[in-house]
């Protein structure tokens, strides 16, 4: 039985109400079309595409009236359907296991991304983007279709993700995090003001960004993103190495140790632990972004929503592991932890109890404790 599926894109496309389009895997009209999509364009209320964006624009697709008279939003859907058939570029995995429906969703999602991708080409379309079930609204609507009538029979619900409509913060202390921003606030600018700014202050920025292009499906520009968060980190963390050993601004600056290097040697001379294990953090770090960014940098190969959780989780696992091993020789090593650990500038590892004396004292310096000596002219 062939189904479809209601998409409501978070953006929108350079083409007519009721523009169609058959999608085929092969050359003989005989053989069913892998996905036919047609692009709705409509309107809603204001305070619906608010509240209820896709209840309220679903219900204007399939011709329900709606009260416009205090204005109204546009919106631009995509119906994809596609029949009860197996194509070579079927996820096998889910074909063997019987998931119909899954199969059919993703088939279709593919069709809408092919879509938007091409107009994004030719009609440098820069709002299109790459879409994944993350990305789209927590819950997709689909039909079957009657054979004989071609009419839609009702509306099922497929579940996509959990992520909320307008999300807010909940269950934090106003005035702690009103304290907290502003001590933030006021150290950002010291070290905006500083010969050298916070070592790890742009790399941390970068890593929430792209946890949250993560989070919202945006595979392909996350894992360029974390991979640049992830380097910055690494060579932060070299330079206030360098630092801690008394190396001066002119050594400092001038070193070229290439990435790889830091990772095979450099890095693991100098704060310990397992680097090139299997079961290592930084080799899964290297199997699950590294490796996924270069494909995508030097061999153009896109990746899909099966990355995303393994590239998170590989961060994760990679923070926890560099917050033991700074942590673990702290005393070789002081500036570097104490810039490691500043919750201002993104850290998320506590100072270890025996290590805060000496860090509050390096945070009383007057000048920023991450300069080199002869910056600081202690």
């Amino acid at each position: 039985m062939p189904v479809v599926f209601a998409f409501r894109l978070p953006f929108d496309l350079p083409l007519a109400d009721g523009a169609g389009f058959t999608l085929r895997r092969s050359d003989d009209s005989e053989q069913p079309p892998w996905v036919e999509l047609t692009v709705r364009r409509v309107r809603v209320a204001p305070a619906d595409a608010l509240l209820k964006p896709y209840e309220s624009g679903l219900a204007a697709v399939l011709g329900e009236d709606s009260d416009l008279s205090a204005g109204s939003s546009s919106q631009t859907w995509v119906m994809a359907g596609t029949g009860n058939v197996h194509f070579t570029d079927d996820d096998r995995g889910l074909v063997r296991q019987g998931a119909t429906l899954t199969v059919a969703f993703e088939r279709s999602l593919k069709a809408v991304n092919m879509l938007a991708e091409t107009t994004r080409m030719i009609a440098r379309n820069t709002h299109a983007r790459r879409l994944v079930k993350d990305s789209l609204d927590p819950s997709i609507t689909w039909f079957q279709v009657d054979l004989e009538t071609g009419e839609l029979a009702d509306a099922q619900q497929m579940r996509l993700h959990a992520r909320e409509y307008n999300p807010v913060f909940a269950g934090y202390d106003p005035e702690e995090m009103h304290r907290r921003t502003a001590d933030a606030l006021g150290r950002r600018l010291q070290a905006d003001a500083s010969q050298v700014s916070h070592p790890f202050l742009v790399p941390r920025g970068l890593a929430v960004q792209a946890v949250g292009q993560l989070l919202r499906g945006e595979v392909t520009e996350a894992i360029v993103l974390l991979q640049t968060a992830i380097e910055g980190l690494f060579r932060g963390l070299h330079r206030m190495l360098m630092v801690d050993a008394g190396r001066t601004a002119k050594e400092i600056d001038g070193d070229d140790t290439p990435f790889r290097t830091l990772l095979a040697t450099r890095l693991p001379a100098l704060l310990g632990g397992s680097w090139t294990a299997p079961d290592s953090p930084v080799t899964r770090y290297a199997q699950h972004v590294y490796a996924i960014r270069n494909g995508i940098v030097h061999a153009s190969r896109e990746p899909d929503w099966s990355h995303m959780k393994p590239a998170l989780d590989s961060y994760a696992e990679l923070i926890d592991f560099l917050d033991a091993r700074v942590a673990a020789k702290w005393r070789r090593h002081p500036r570097t932890l104490a810039s490691w650990c500043d919750s201002w500038a993104g850290g998320t590892a506590p100072t270890p109890r025996a290590a805060r004396a000496v860090v509050d004292r390096l945070r009383e310096e007057p000048l920023p404790y991450w300069l080199p000596d002869d910056l600081a002219h202690r």
